[in-house]
């Protein structure tokens, strides 16, 4: 009767759960899982679904970009450099006027042109290092959007209503973390000592305080993943399928986004060798403030806005250089020229918003199932020939009852 008891408890199980895949036609494949929508989902506009691209520069901007260079935030960077190459300028100019006939105003540009090619090789070496620091926090942020992305689809779809975990609700927590880990990161890379207003809402109860004393609060968001996964799979009974693969797979995927984090403070805490910062930011200072000896026996007065133009020219590519050196840092004197953080993390807990939508319709749909039918008793064997018991109901007639019936015995058959 055990048996029976356990046969009839897993039959139930699997009726609720088969029920809960039947129980409307509004089964929408979304996300990467099954979503039940029970009731009716209002339908979202083409350009809400749409990816929003941003504003890219075009070859028809250039009067734009002409207008703008008195509120460019790079030239309010360099102007100290500028400023102080015209002013030499004037002097060289005026010591030119007071004393025309000196040897120095007859110097060979010949050096200046030789070292020109020089410095143009370190100002692209400075700039394409930078770059390439720039372009790497990029491909390492896209990597924690697909991350992200597919622990949400597994939460839901191994930990979810749908599947036969015994505390469904797990997996809404453990979205909620993956939904976290961006936005802490974030604040991290940054510096920022003070926890983002929206992680309250994110991180468990139970959690907060540990999270805000956390001397590396993504890692903890990451511990925290693996605690709850254990802790899912500590109260899962024996079934069908490999739970262990399942469970390897999740927390191969928070290992990938410690590995993610690693490599951003790898960036964050390694910058560009600082002598050879130096020494390109000396050899472009001498460059431009000796050039004016070259220009002004043939330019005059006009050395100092040619000089305007050549320090601008030159100072802003070494000036981007070093701001996109570090990709994750605010510039607050030139805004936007960061990696948005904010809206890659915006754009993930998005994502991960819909899953959560979608197990919350789960739940609903399951808490509105009707009850299992309960499994239909075994059917006893009717006693005939005065049986005792229904076992004794396959035997043959006694004798008794054969004699009675005026059956000869004692015929050879």
């Amino acid at each position: 009767m055990a048996f029976v008891g356990c046969a009839g408890a897993g039959l139930r199980a699997q009726t609720a759960r088969a029920q809960l895949a039947s129980t409307s036609s509004a089964l929408v494949i979304g996300a990467g899982a099954v979503v039940a929508a029970p009731r009716r989902v209002r339908r979202q506009s083409a350009l809400s679904m749409a990816i929003t691209r941003p504003e890219r520069y075009k070859s028809t901007d250039w009067i734009k970009s002409l207008a703008t260079i008195p509120k460019s935030s790079i030239l309010r960077r360099i102007q100290s450099h500028i400023l102080a190459n015209v002013a030499f300028a004037g002097i060289v100019f005026a010591l030119h006027e007071m004393y025309p006939n000196i040897d120095i105003w007859s110097i060979s540009p010949l050096p200046h042109t030789v070292l020109g090619t020089v410095m143009g090789l370190l100002l692209v070496f400075r700039t394409n290092s930078a770059y390439d620091r720039f372009w790497e926090g990029r491909k390492i942020w896209g990597g924690i959007v697909n991350r992200t992305r597919s622990l949400g689809v597994n939460y839901m779809n191994y930990l979810g209503p749908i599947n036969d975990s015994p505390n469904p609700e797990v997996s809404k927590i453990l979205i909620k973390l993956d939904q976290a880990f961006p936005i802490s990161l974030a604040n991290h890379l940054r510096g920022e000592l003070e926890p983002n207003a929206a992680l309250e809402k994110l991180i468990p109860k139970q959690n907060w305080q540990e999270y805000v004393v956390a001397r590396n609060r993504p890692l903890l968001v990451c511990r925290l993943q693996s605690r709850y996964i254990a802790q899912a799979y500590a109260t899962r009974e024996e079934r069908d399928g490999n739970t262990n693969a399942e469970r390897e797979t999740m927390e191969r995927g928070i290992n990938d986004l410690i590995d993610y984090m690693g490599m951003c403070e790898r960036i964050v805490k390694t910058p560009v060798p600082e002598a050879y910062s130096r020494h390109t930011s000396r050899f472009l200072s001498l460059w431009c403030l000796t050039l004016p000896f070259i220009f002004v026996k043939a330019d005059d007065w006009l050395v100092m806005p040619i000089m305007a133009f050549v320090s601008f020219a030159l100072f802003s590519i070494e000036e981007i250089g070093h701001l996109i050196e570090d990709p994750f840092i605010k510039h607050p004197y030139a805004p936007g020229i960061d990696l948005p953080l904010e809206a890659m993390a915006t754009t993930i807990n998005g994502d991960l918003q819909d899953m959560i939508t979608t197990v919350d319709q789960q739940l609903e749909a399951l808490a509105a199932l009707p009850p299992p039918a309960a499994p239909a008793e075994p059917s006893v064997p009717t006693m005939k020939f005065g049986a005792k018991s229904p076992a004794d109901a396959t035997l043959p007639p006694p004798i008794a009852s054969v004699k009675s019936a005026g059956w000869n015995t004692n015929r050879n058959i």
